[in-house]
This record gives C-alpha cells, structure tokens and sequence, in this order.
C-alpha cells in the first residue's frame, strides 16, 4: 500500500531495501560515496520535492511513479558505482593477497626444503654418530676379549713356567742329593785309595829310593856332573861310583843322560 507523506507518495519497502543496501556495503576511499551515503535522505527527498514540483501537484500516480523511477534510477547508479568500486578494491585486495599468498607459500617451500634438508642432515649426523659409537663400542669390545684372551695365555704360560721351576728346582734338589751322596761316596772311596795308594807309593819310592842310591854312575876327573853311561860326555876316562857317594861328594846329575 503506498504510503502518502508530506512529499507524496513513498514506496517503503523500496526506500528500506535502498537504505539496508547503502548501509552494509563497504566504500572505502570514495569521497563522493561516503558524500552520498551520509546525505541520502536529504538527497531522496530533494529529488522527490523537485520531481513533484515539477509535475501536476494534482497527479499523485504520475509523480509517483516518475519519483520512483529516479529513485530506482538513483539507487542503480549508487549501486553500480559502489560495485564498480568494491569490484576494483577487491580485485586488488585479492591481487595483494594472492601474492602474500604466493610469497607465503614460496616461504613455505623455501622452509619445507630447509626443513627436509635439516632433517636429512640430522638424520645423516645421527647415523654416523650411532656407527661410530656402535664401532667404538665393538671395538672395545674386541680389545677386551683380546686383552682377556691375552692375560689368560700370559697366566697359563707363567703357570706353566712355574711349573717347570718347580720341577727344575725339585730335579736340581734330587740331583744334588744324589750328586752329595755320590761325591761322599767317591770322597770315603777316594781317602780308602788315597792311603792306600799313598802306603803303596811310599813304600815303592822307598825302594826306588833305595835302588836309585845303590845305582852305579859314573865321574869324570874334570867334571862336576855324574852320568848314567860312562861316556856321555865324550870323556876319554870315567870311574864308577854309587849314585849317594856322588852325591856326597858334590856332583849332580847330567841333563843328558838323566
């Protein structure tokens, strides 16, 4: 139902739709848009006014009608201009936020790559670290075993050389032992021969003795020497004598024939 005001008639539901149009889309940077926006009622109304003085005041369909139209007129040109110019501000709101996008996401690669190859160095440390510490410790592990190994053949070969001390030294002891005795033994045999011998050979260089100074030797009446045959010293003469009377007389016994 049209609604007859003061300035003719009004189509409300027309106005509401206008006013909730203007009012919840956004005009950025736009002076003569936010002029409008601010001023629209004012602007409406002066429109209509002119539109009704204009025509007939009689004929209130027409000046309806026409007020309508430049109303709707009106509103297409404000809303072509507010699309026009949210259009352009959010093609380049979404120009701008494709490139952060894209920077974003090259950062995002850039970090993804740095990220993959930190975490294949790491991983790369980690396993070195791990084979050096699983050699070392295999390492070890073998030098112990060697070192056990070793000690254990040292141990049985200082045992074994004990042993053999032990048997040497039990072996010298015996043999000494033995050694002792039989030289007790060769010493009690050796005294029993020893005089034995000693009365045998006494008694025998008595005689020899005895023989030696009854053996006849011979003298020269020069020399000073008395000799077993009488012409050792090519001596023309020699006198026979016992071997103690020329003894007795100073002579001593010829290198040569002696």
């Amino acid at each position: 139902t049209p609604n007859f005001g003061p300035i003719g008639i009004v189509d409300n539901n027309r106005v509401m739709f206008y006013r909730d149009n203007i009012r919840h889309k956004p005009m950025k940077n736009n002076k003569f848009l936010k002029f409008l926006f601010r001023y629209k009622i004012a602007i409406i109304i002066a429109i209509v006014l002119s539109i009704i003085s204009y025509f007939n005041p009689v004929d209130y369909s027409d000046k309806y009608d026409m007020a309508t139209n430049e109303i709707n007129t009106l509103a297409n040109k404000i809303d072509e201009l507010q699309s026009k110019h949210e259009i352009d501000d959010i093609s380049s709101e979404i120009t701008k936020l494709e490139e952060v996008n894209d920077n974003l996401n090259n950062g995002i690669d850039e970090k993804s790559v740095e990220l993959e190859k930190l975490s294949e160095e790491r991983e790369a440390k980690l396993k070195a670290e791990n084979e050096a510490k699983l050699k070392e410790e295999q390492e070890a592990k073998i030098k112990a075993e060697e070192a056990k190994i070793k000690a254990s053949e040292e141990a049985k070969i200082k045992e074994e050389e004990e042993a053999k001390a032990k048997e040497k030294a039990k072996a010298e002891e015996k043999n000494k032992s033995e050694q002792q005795v039989e030289e007790n033994r060769q010493s009690k045999s050796n005294n029993s021969y020893n005089v034995n011998n000693y009365r045998y050979n006494n008694k025998q260089n008595n005689v020899n003795h005895n023989n030696y100074q009854s053996t006849t030797v011979y003298i020269t009446p020069t020399g000073q020497k008395y000799h077993r045959i009488p012409k050792c010293g090519n001596t023309k003469s020699s006198t026979p004598i016992s071997v103690e009377e020329a003894q007795q007389r100073g002579y001593n016994p010829c290198k040569k024939c002696f």
